[in-house]
């Protein structure tokens, strides 16, 4: 037993420290690394009809494999030449390190692929009290895609020896320096991340900010959010904007249909029953109303000119509000009309008290001067008419 158990230490031995074992070991990586890349190429024309999350995950995997498998054949090549592989400042080491580097960046390429799918898997497959859920879902992705950079861009650093302690503190200084350089894109980023999170709206939400700005989100980014108005211009609102706004989301709770308001007035002295007959004989016109709520007509109160009245109802989509209005009160008006209710307008009465009788005037000493003065114009503008009037003799 001690005899062959000193002779596979003496194979140990010898396969160690021949110049022969590198060689082996580089066939064997490359034999391997065929054979891995046959299988999962055969694996993927297996399942090339079905686009399951497997099979995307083992695509991702097959390149950094292959080629980890090939970089250990050629670094044991290369330690057959030189032990001593860890130093950057020899060609091995170097070629060493460009190797490794070039090996985590494929890894962290498969890894980003493999975040995204697992990600949307679980997504895809959410409740209502999951975690991961498509709201949620860029910011994970953005946290996990983070994480694996600045972990590969550590590891790379570590491969060149390079002293990290000294990037740290400069990046420190960075950091400070570029938040306050970028703190207006840095606050659009965090705001993105909890809106994200918080979910207030979803794509094809129609939302009115505090500016009036209606419309329909077309687009959810991590800098801002992008707004179809009713005139078709696309408004670009900054996430940081967002979070500090009051927004009313239109399309959001329960249920998708939406209640609009359509005040009117009348005249004093009109007949309220007849008003709430009319209104709702103009609810059941409008072909954007619902049927179901029915809809509701309610007395506001006493206003300045008329009696206050509001007709609600029920519309399918926040997106034909405007229309709805519109047709709402061409029925209101025309169902006025027949009923023969008067539609009030803004009327005010001038009472006048009294008149201020205006002062005479006051003579002067040229009064009568100028009193003659002119009854002796007058005098001689009537001579000079009466000269001019020249009488025709009659005829015969």
């Amino acid at each position: 037993m001690e005899t062959l158990t000193n002779l596979i230490e003496d194979g140990s031995e010898f396969l160690e420290y021949n110049s022969t074992y590198p060689m082996i070991v580089a066939v064997t990586a490359i034999i391997i690394s065929y054979v891995v890349n046959v299988l999962m190429k055969q694996f993927r024309s297996d399942t090339q009809q079905e686009q399951s999350s497997r099979r995307l995950i083992f695509q991702a995997l097959r390149r950094p494999i292959v080629l980890s498998i090939l970089t250990y054949g050629l670094y044991q090549i290369l330690h057959a030449f030189n032990e001593d592989t860890h130093d950057t400042d020899s060609p091995e080491g170097i070629l060493t390190s460009l190797m490794i580097t070039i090996v985590m960046t494929i890894w962290a390429g498969a890894l980003f692929r493999i975040i995204s799918i697992v990600l949307h898997l679980f997504s895809h497959h959410s409740t209502n009290h999951s975690v991961i859920q498509p709201r949620t879902l860029p910011v994970f992705d953005i946290l996990a895609k983070t994480t694996v950079i600045a972990l590969s861009v550590y590891f790379i650093f570590l491969t060149w020896d390079v002293d990290l302690t000294a990037w740290m503190a400069s990046a420190g200084i960075a950091g400070i320096a570029l938040s306050f350089a970028a703190k207006d894109s840095l606050a659009n980023l965090f705001a993105g991340i909890f809106l994200a999170a918080d979910a207030p709206y979803q794509v094809g939400d129609y939302i009115l900010l505090e500016n009036q700005l209606r419309g329909e989100v077309t687009r959810i980014g991590i800098r801002s959010i992008r707004v179809l108005t009713r005139d078709d211009i696309e408004v670009v609102v900054p996430n940081a904007i967002i979070g500090n706004a009051h927004i009313i989301n239109e399309t959001g709770g329960p249920y998708v249909k939406q209640r609009l308001r359509v005040p009117t007035s009348v005249a004093y002295g009109s007949d309220i029953d007849l008003v709430r007959k009319a209104l709702l004989e103009a609810a059941k016109e409008i072909h954007y109303a619902c049927r179901t709520p029915v809809p509701q007509v309610f007395f506001m109160g006493f206003g300045a000119s008329g009696l206050e009245h509001e007709l609600l109802f029920w519309i399918q989509d926040a997106a034909d509000k405007e229309p709805a209005i519109d047709v709402a009160n061409c029925c209101i008006y025309k169902s006025f009309a027949k009923h023969e209710i008067e539609i009030p307008y803004s009327k005010h009465d001038i009472y006048i008290k009294q008149f201020q009788s205006s002062p005479s005037p006051t003579p002067t000493p040229n009064m009568p001067n100028l009193q003659k003065t002119m009854d002796q114009s007058n005098k001689q503008q009537s001579e000079n008419i009466s000269e001019d009037i020249i009488e025709e003799p009659e005829t015969a």
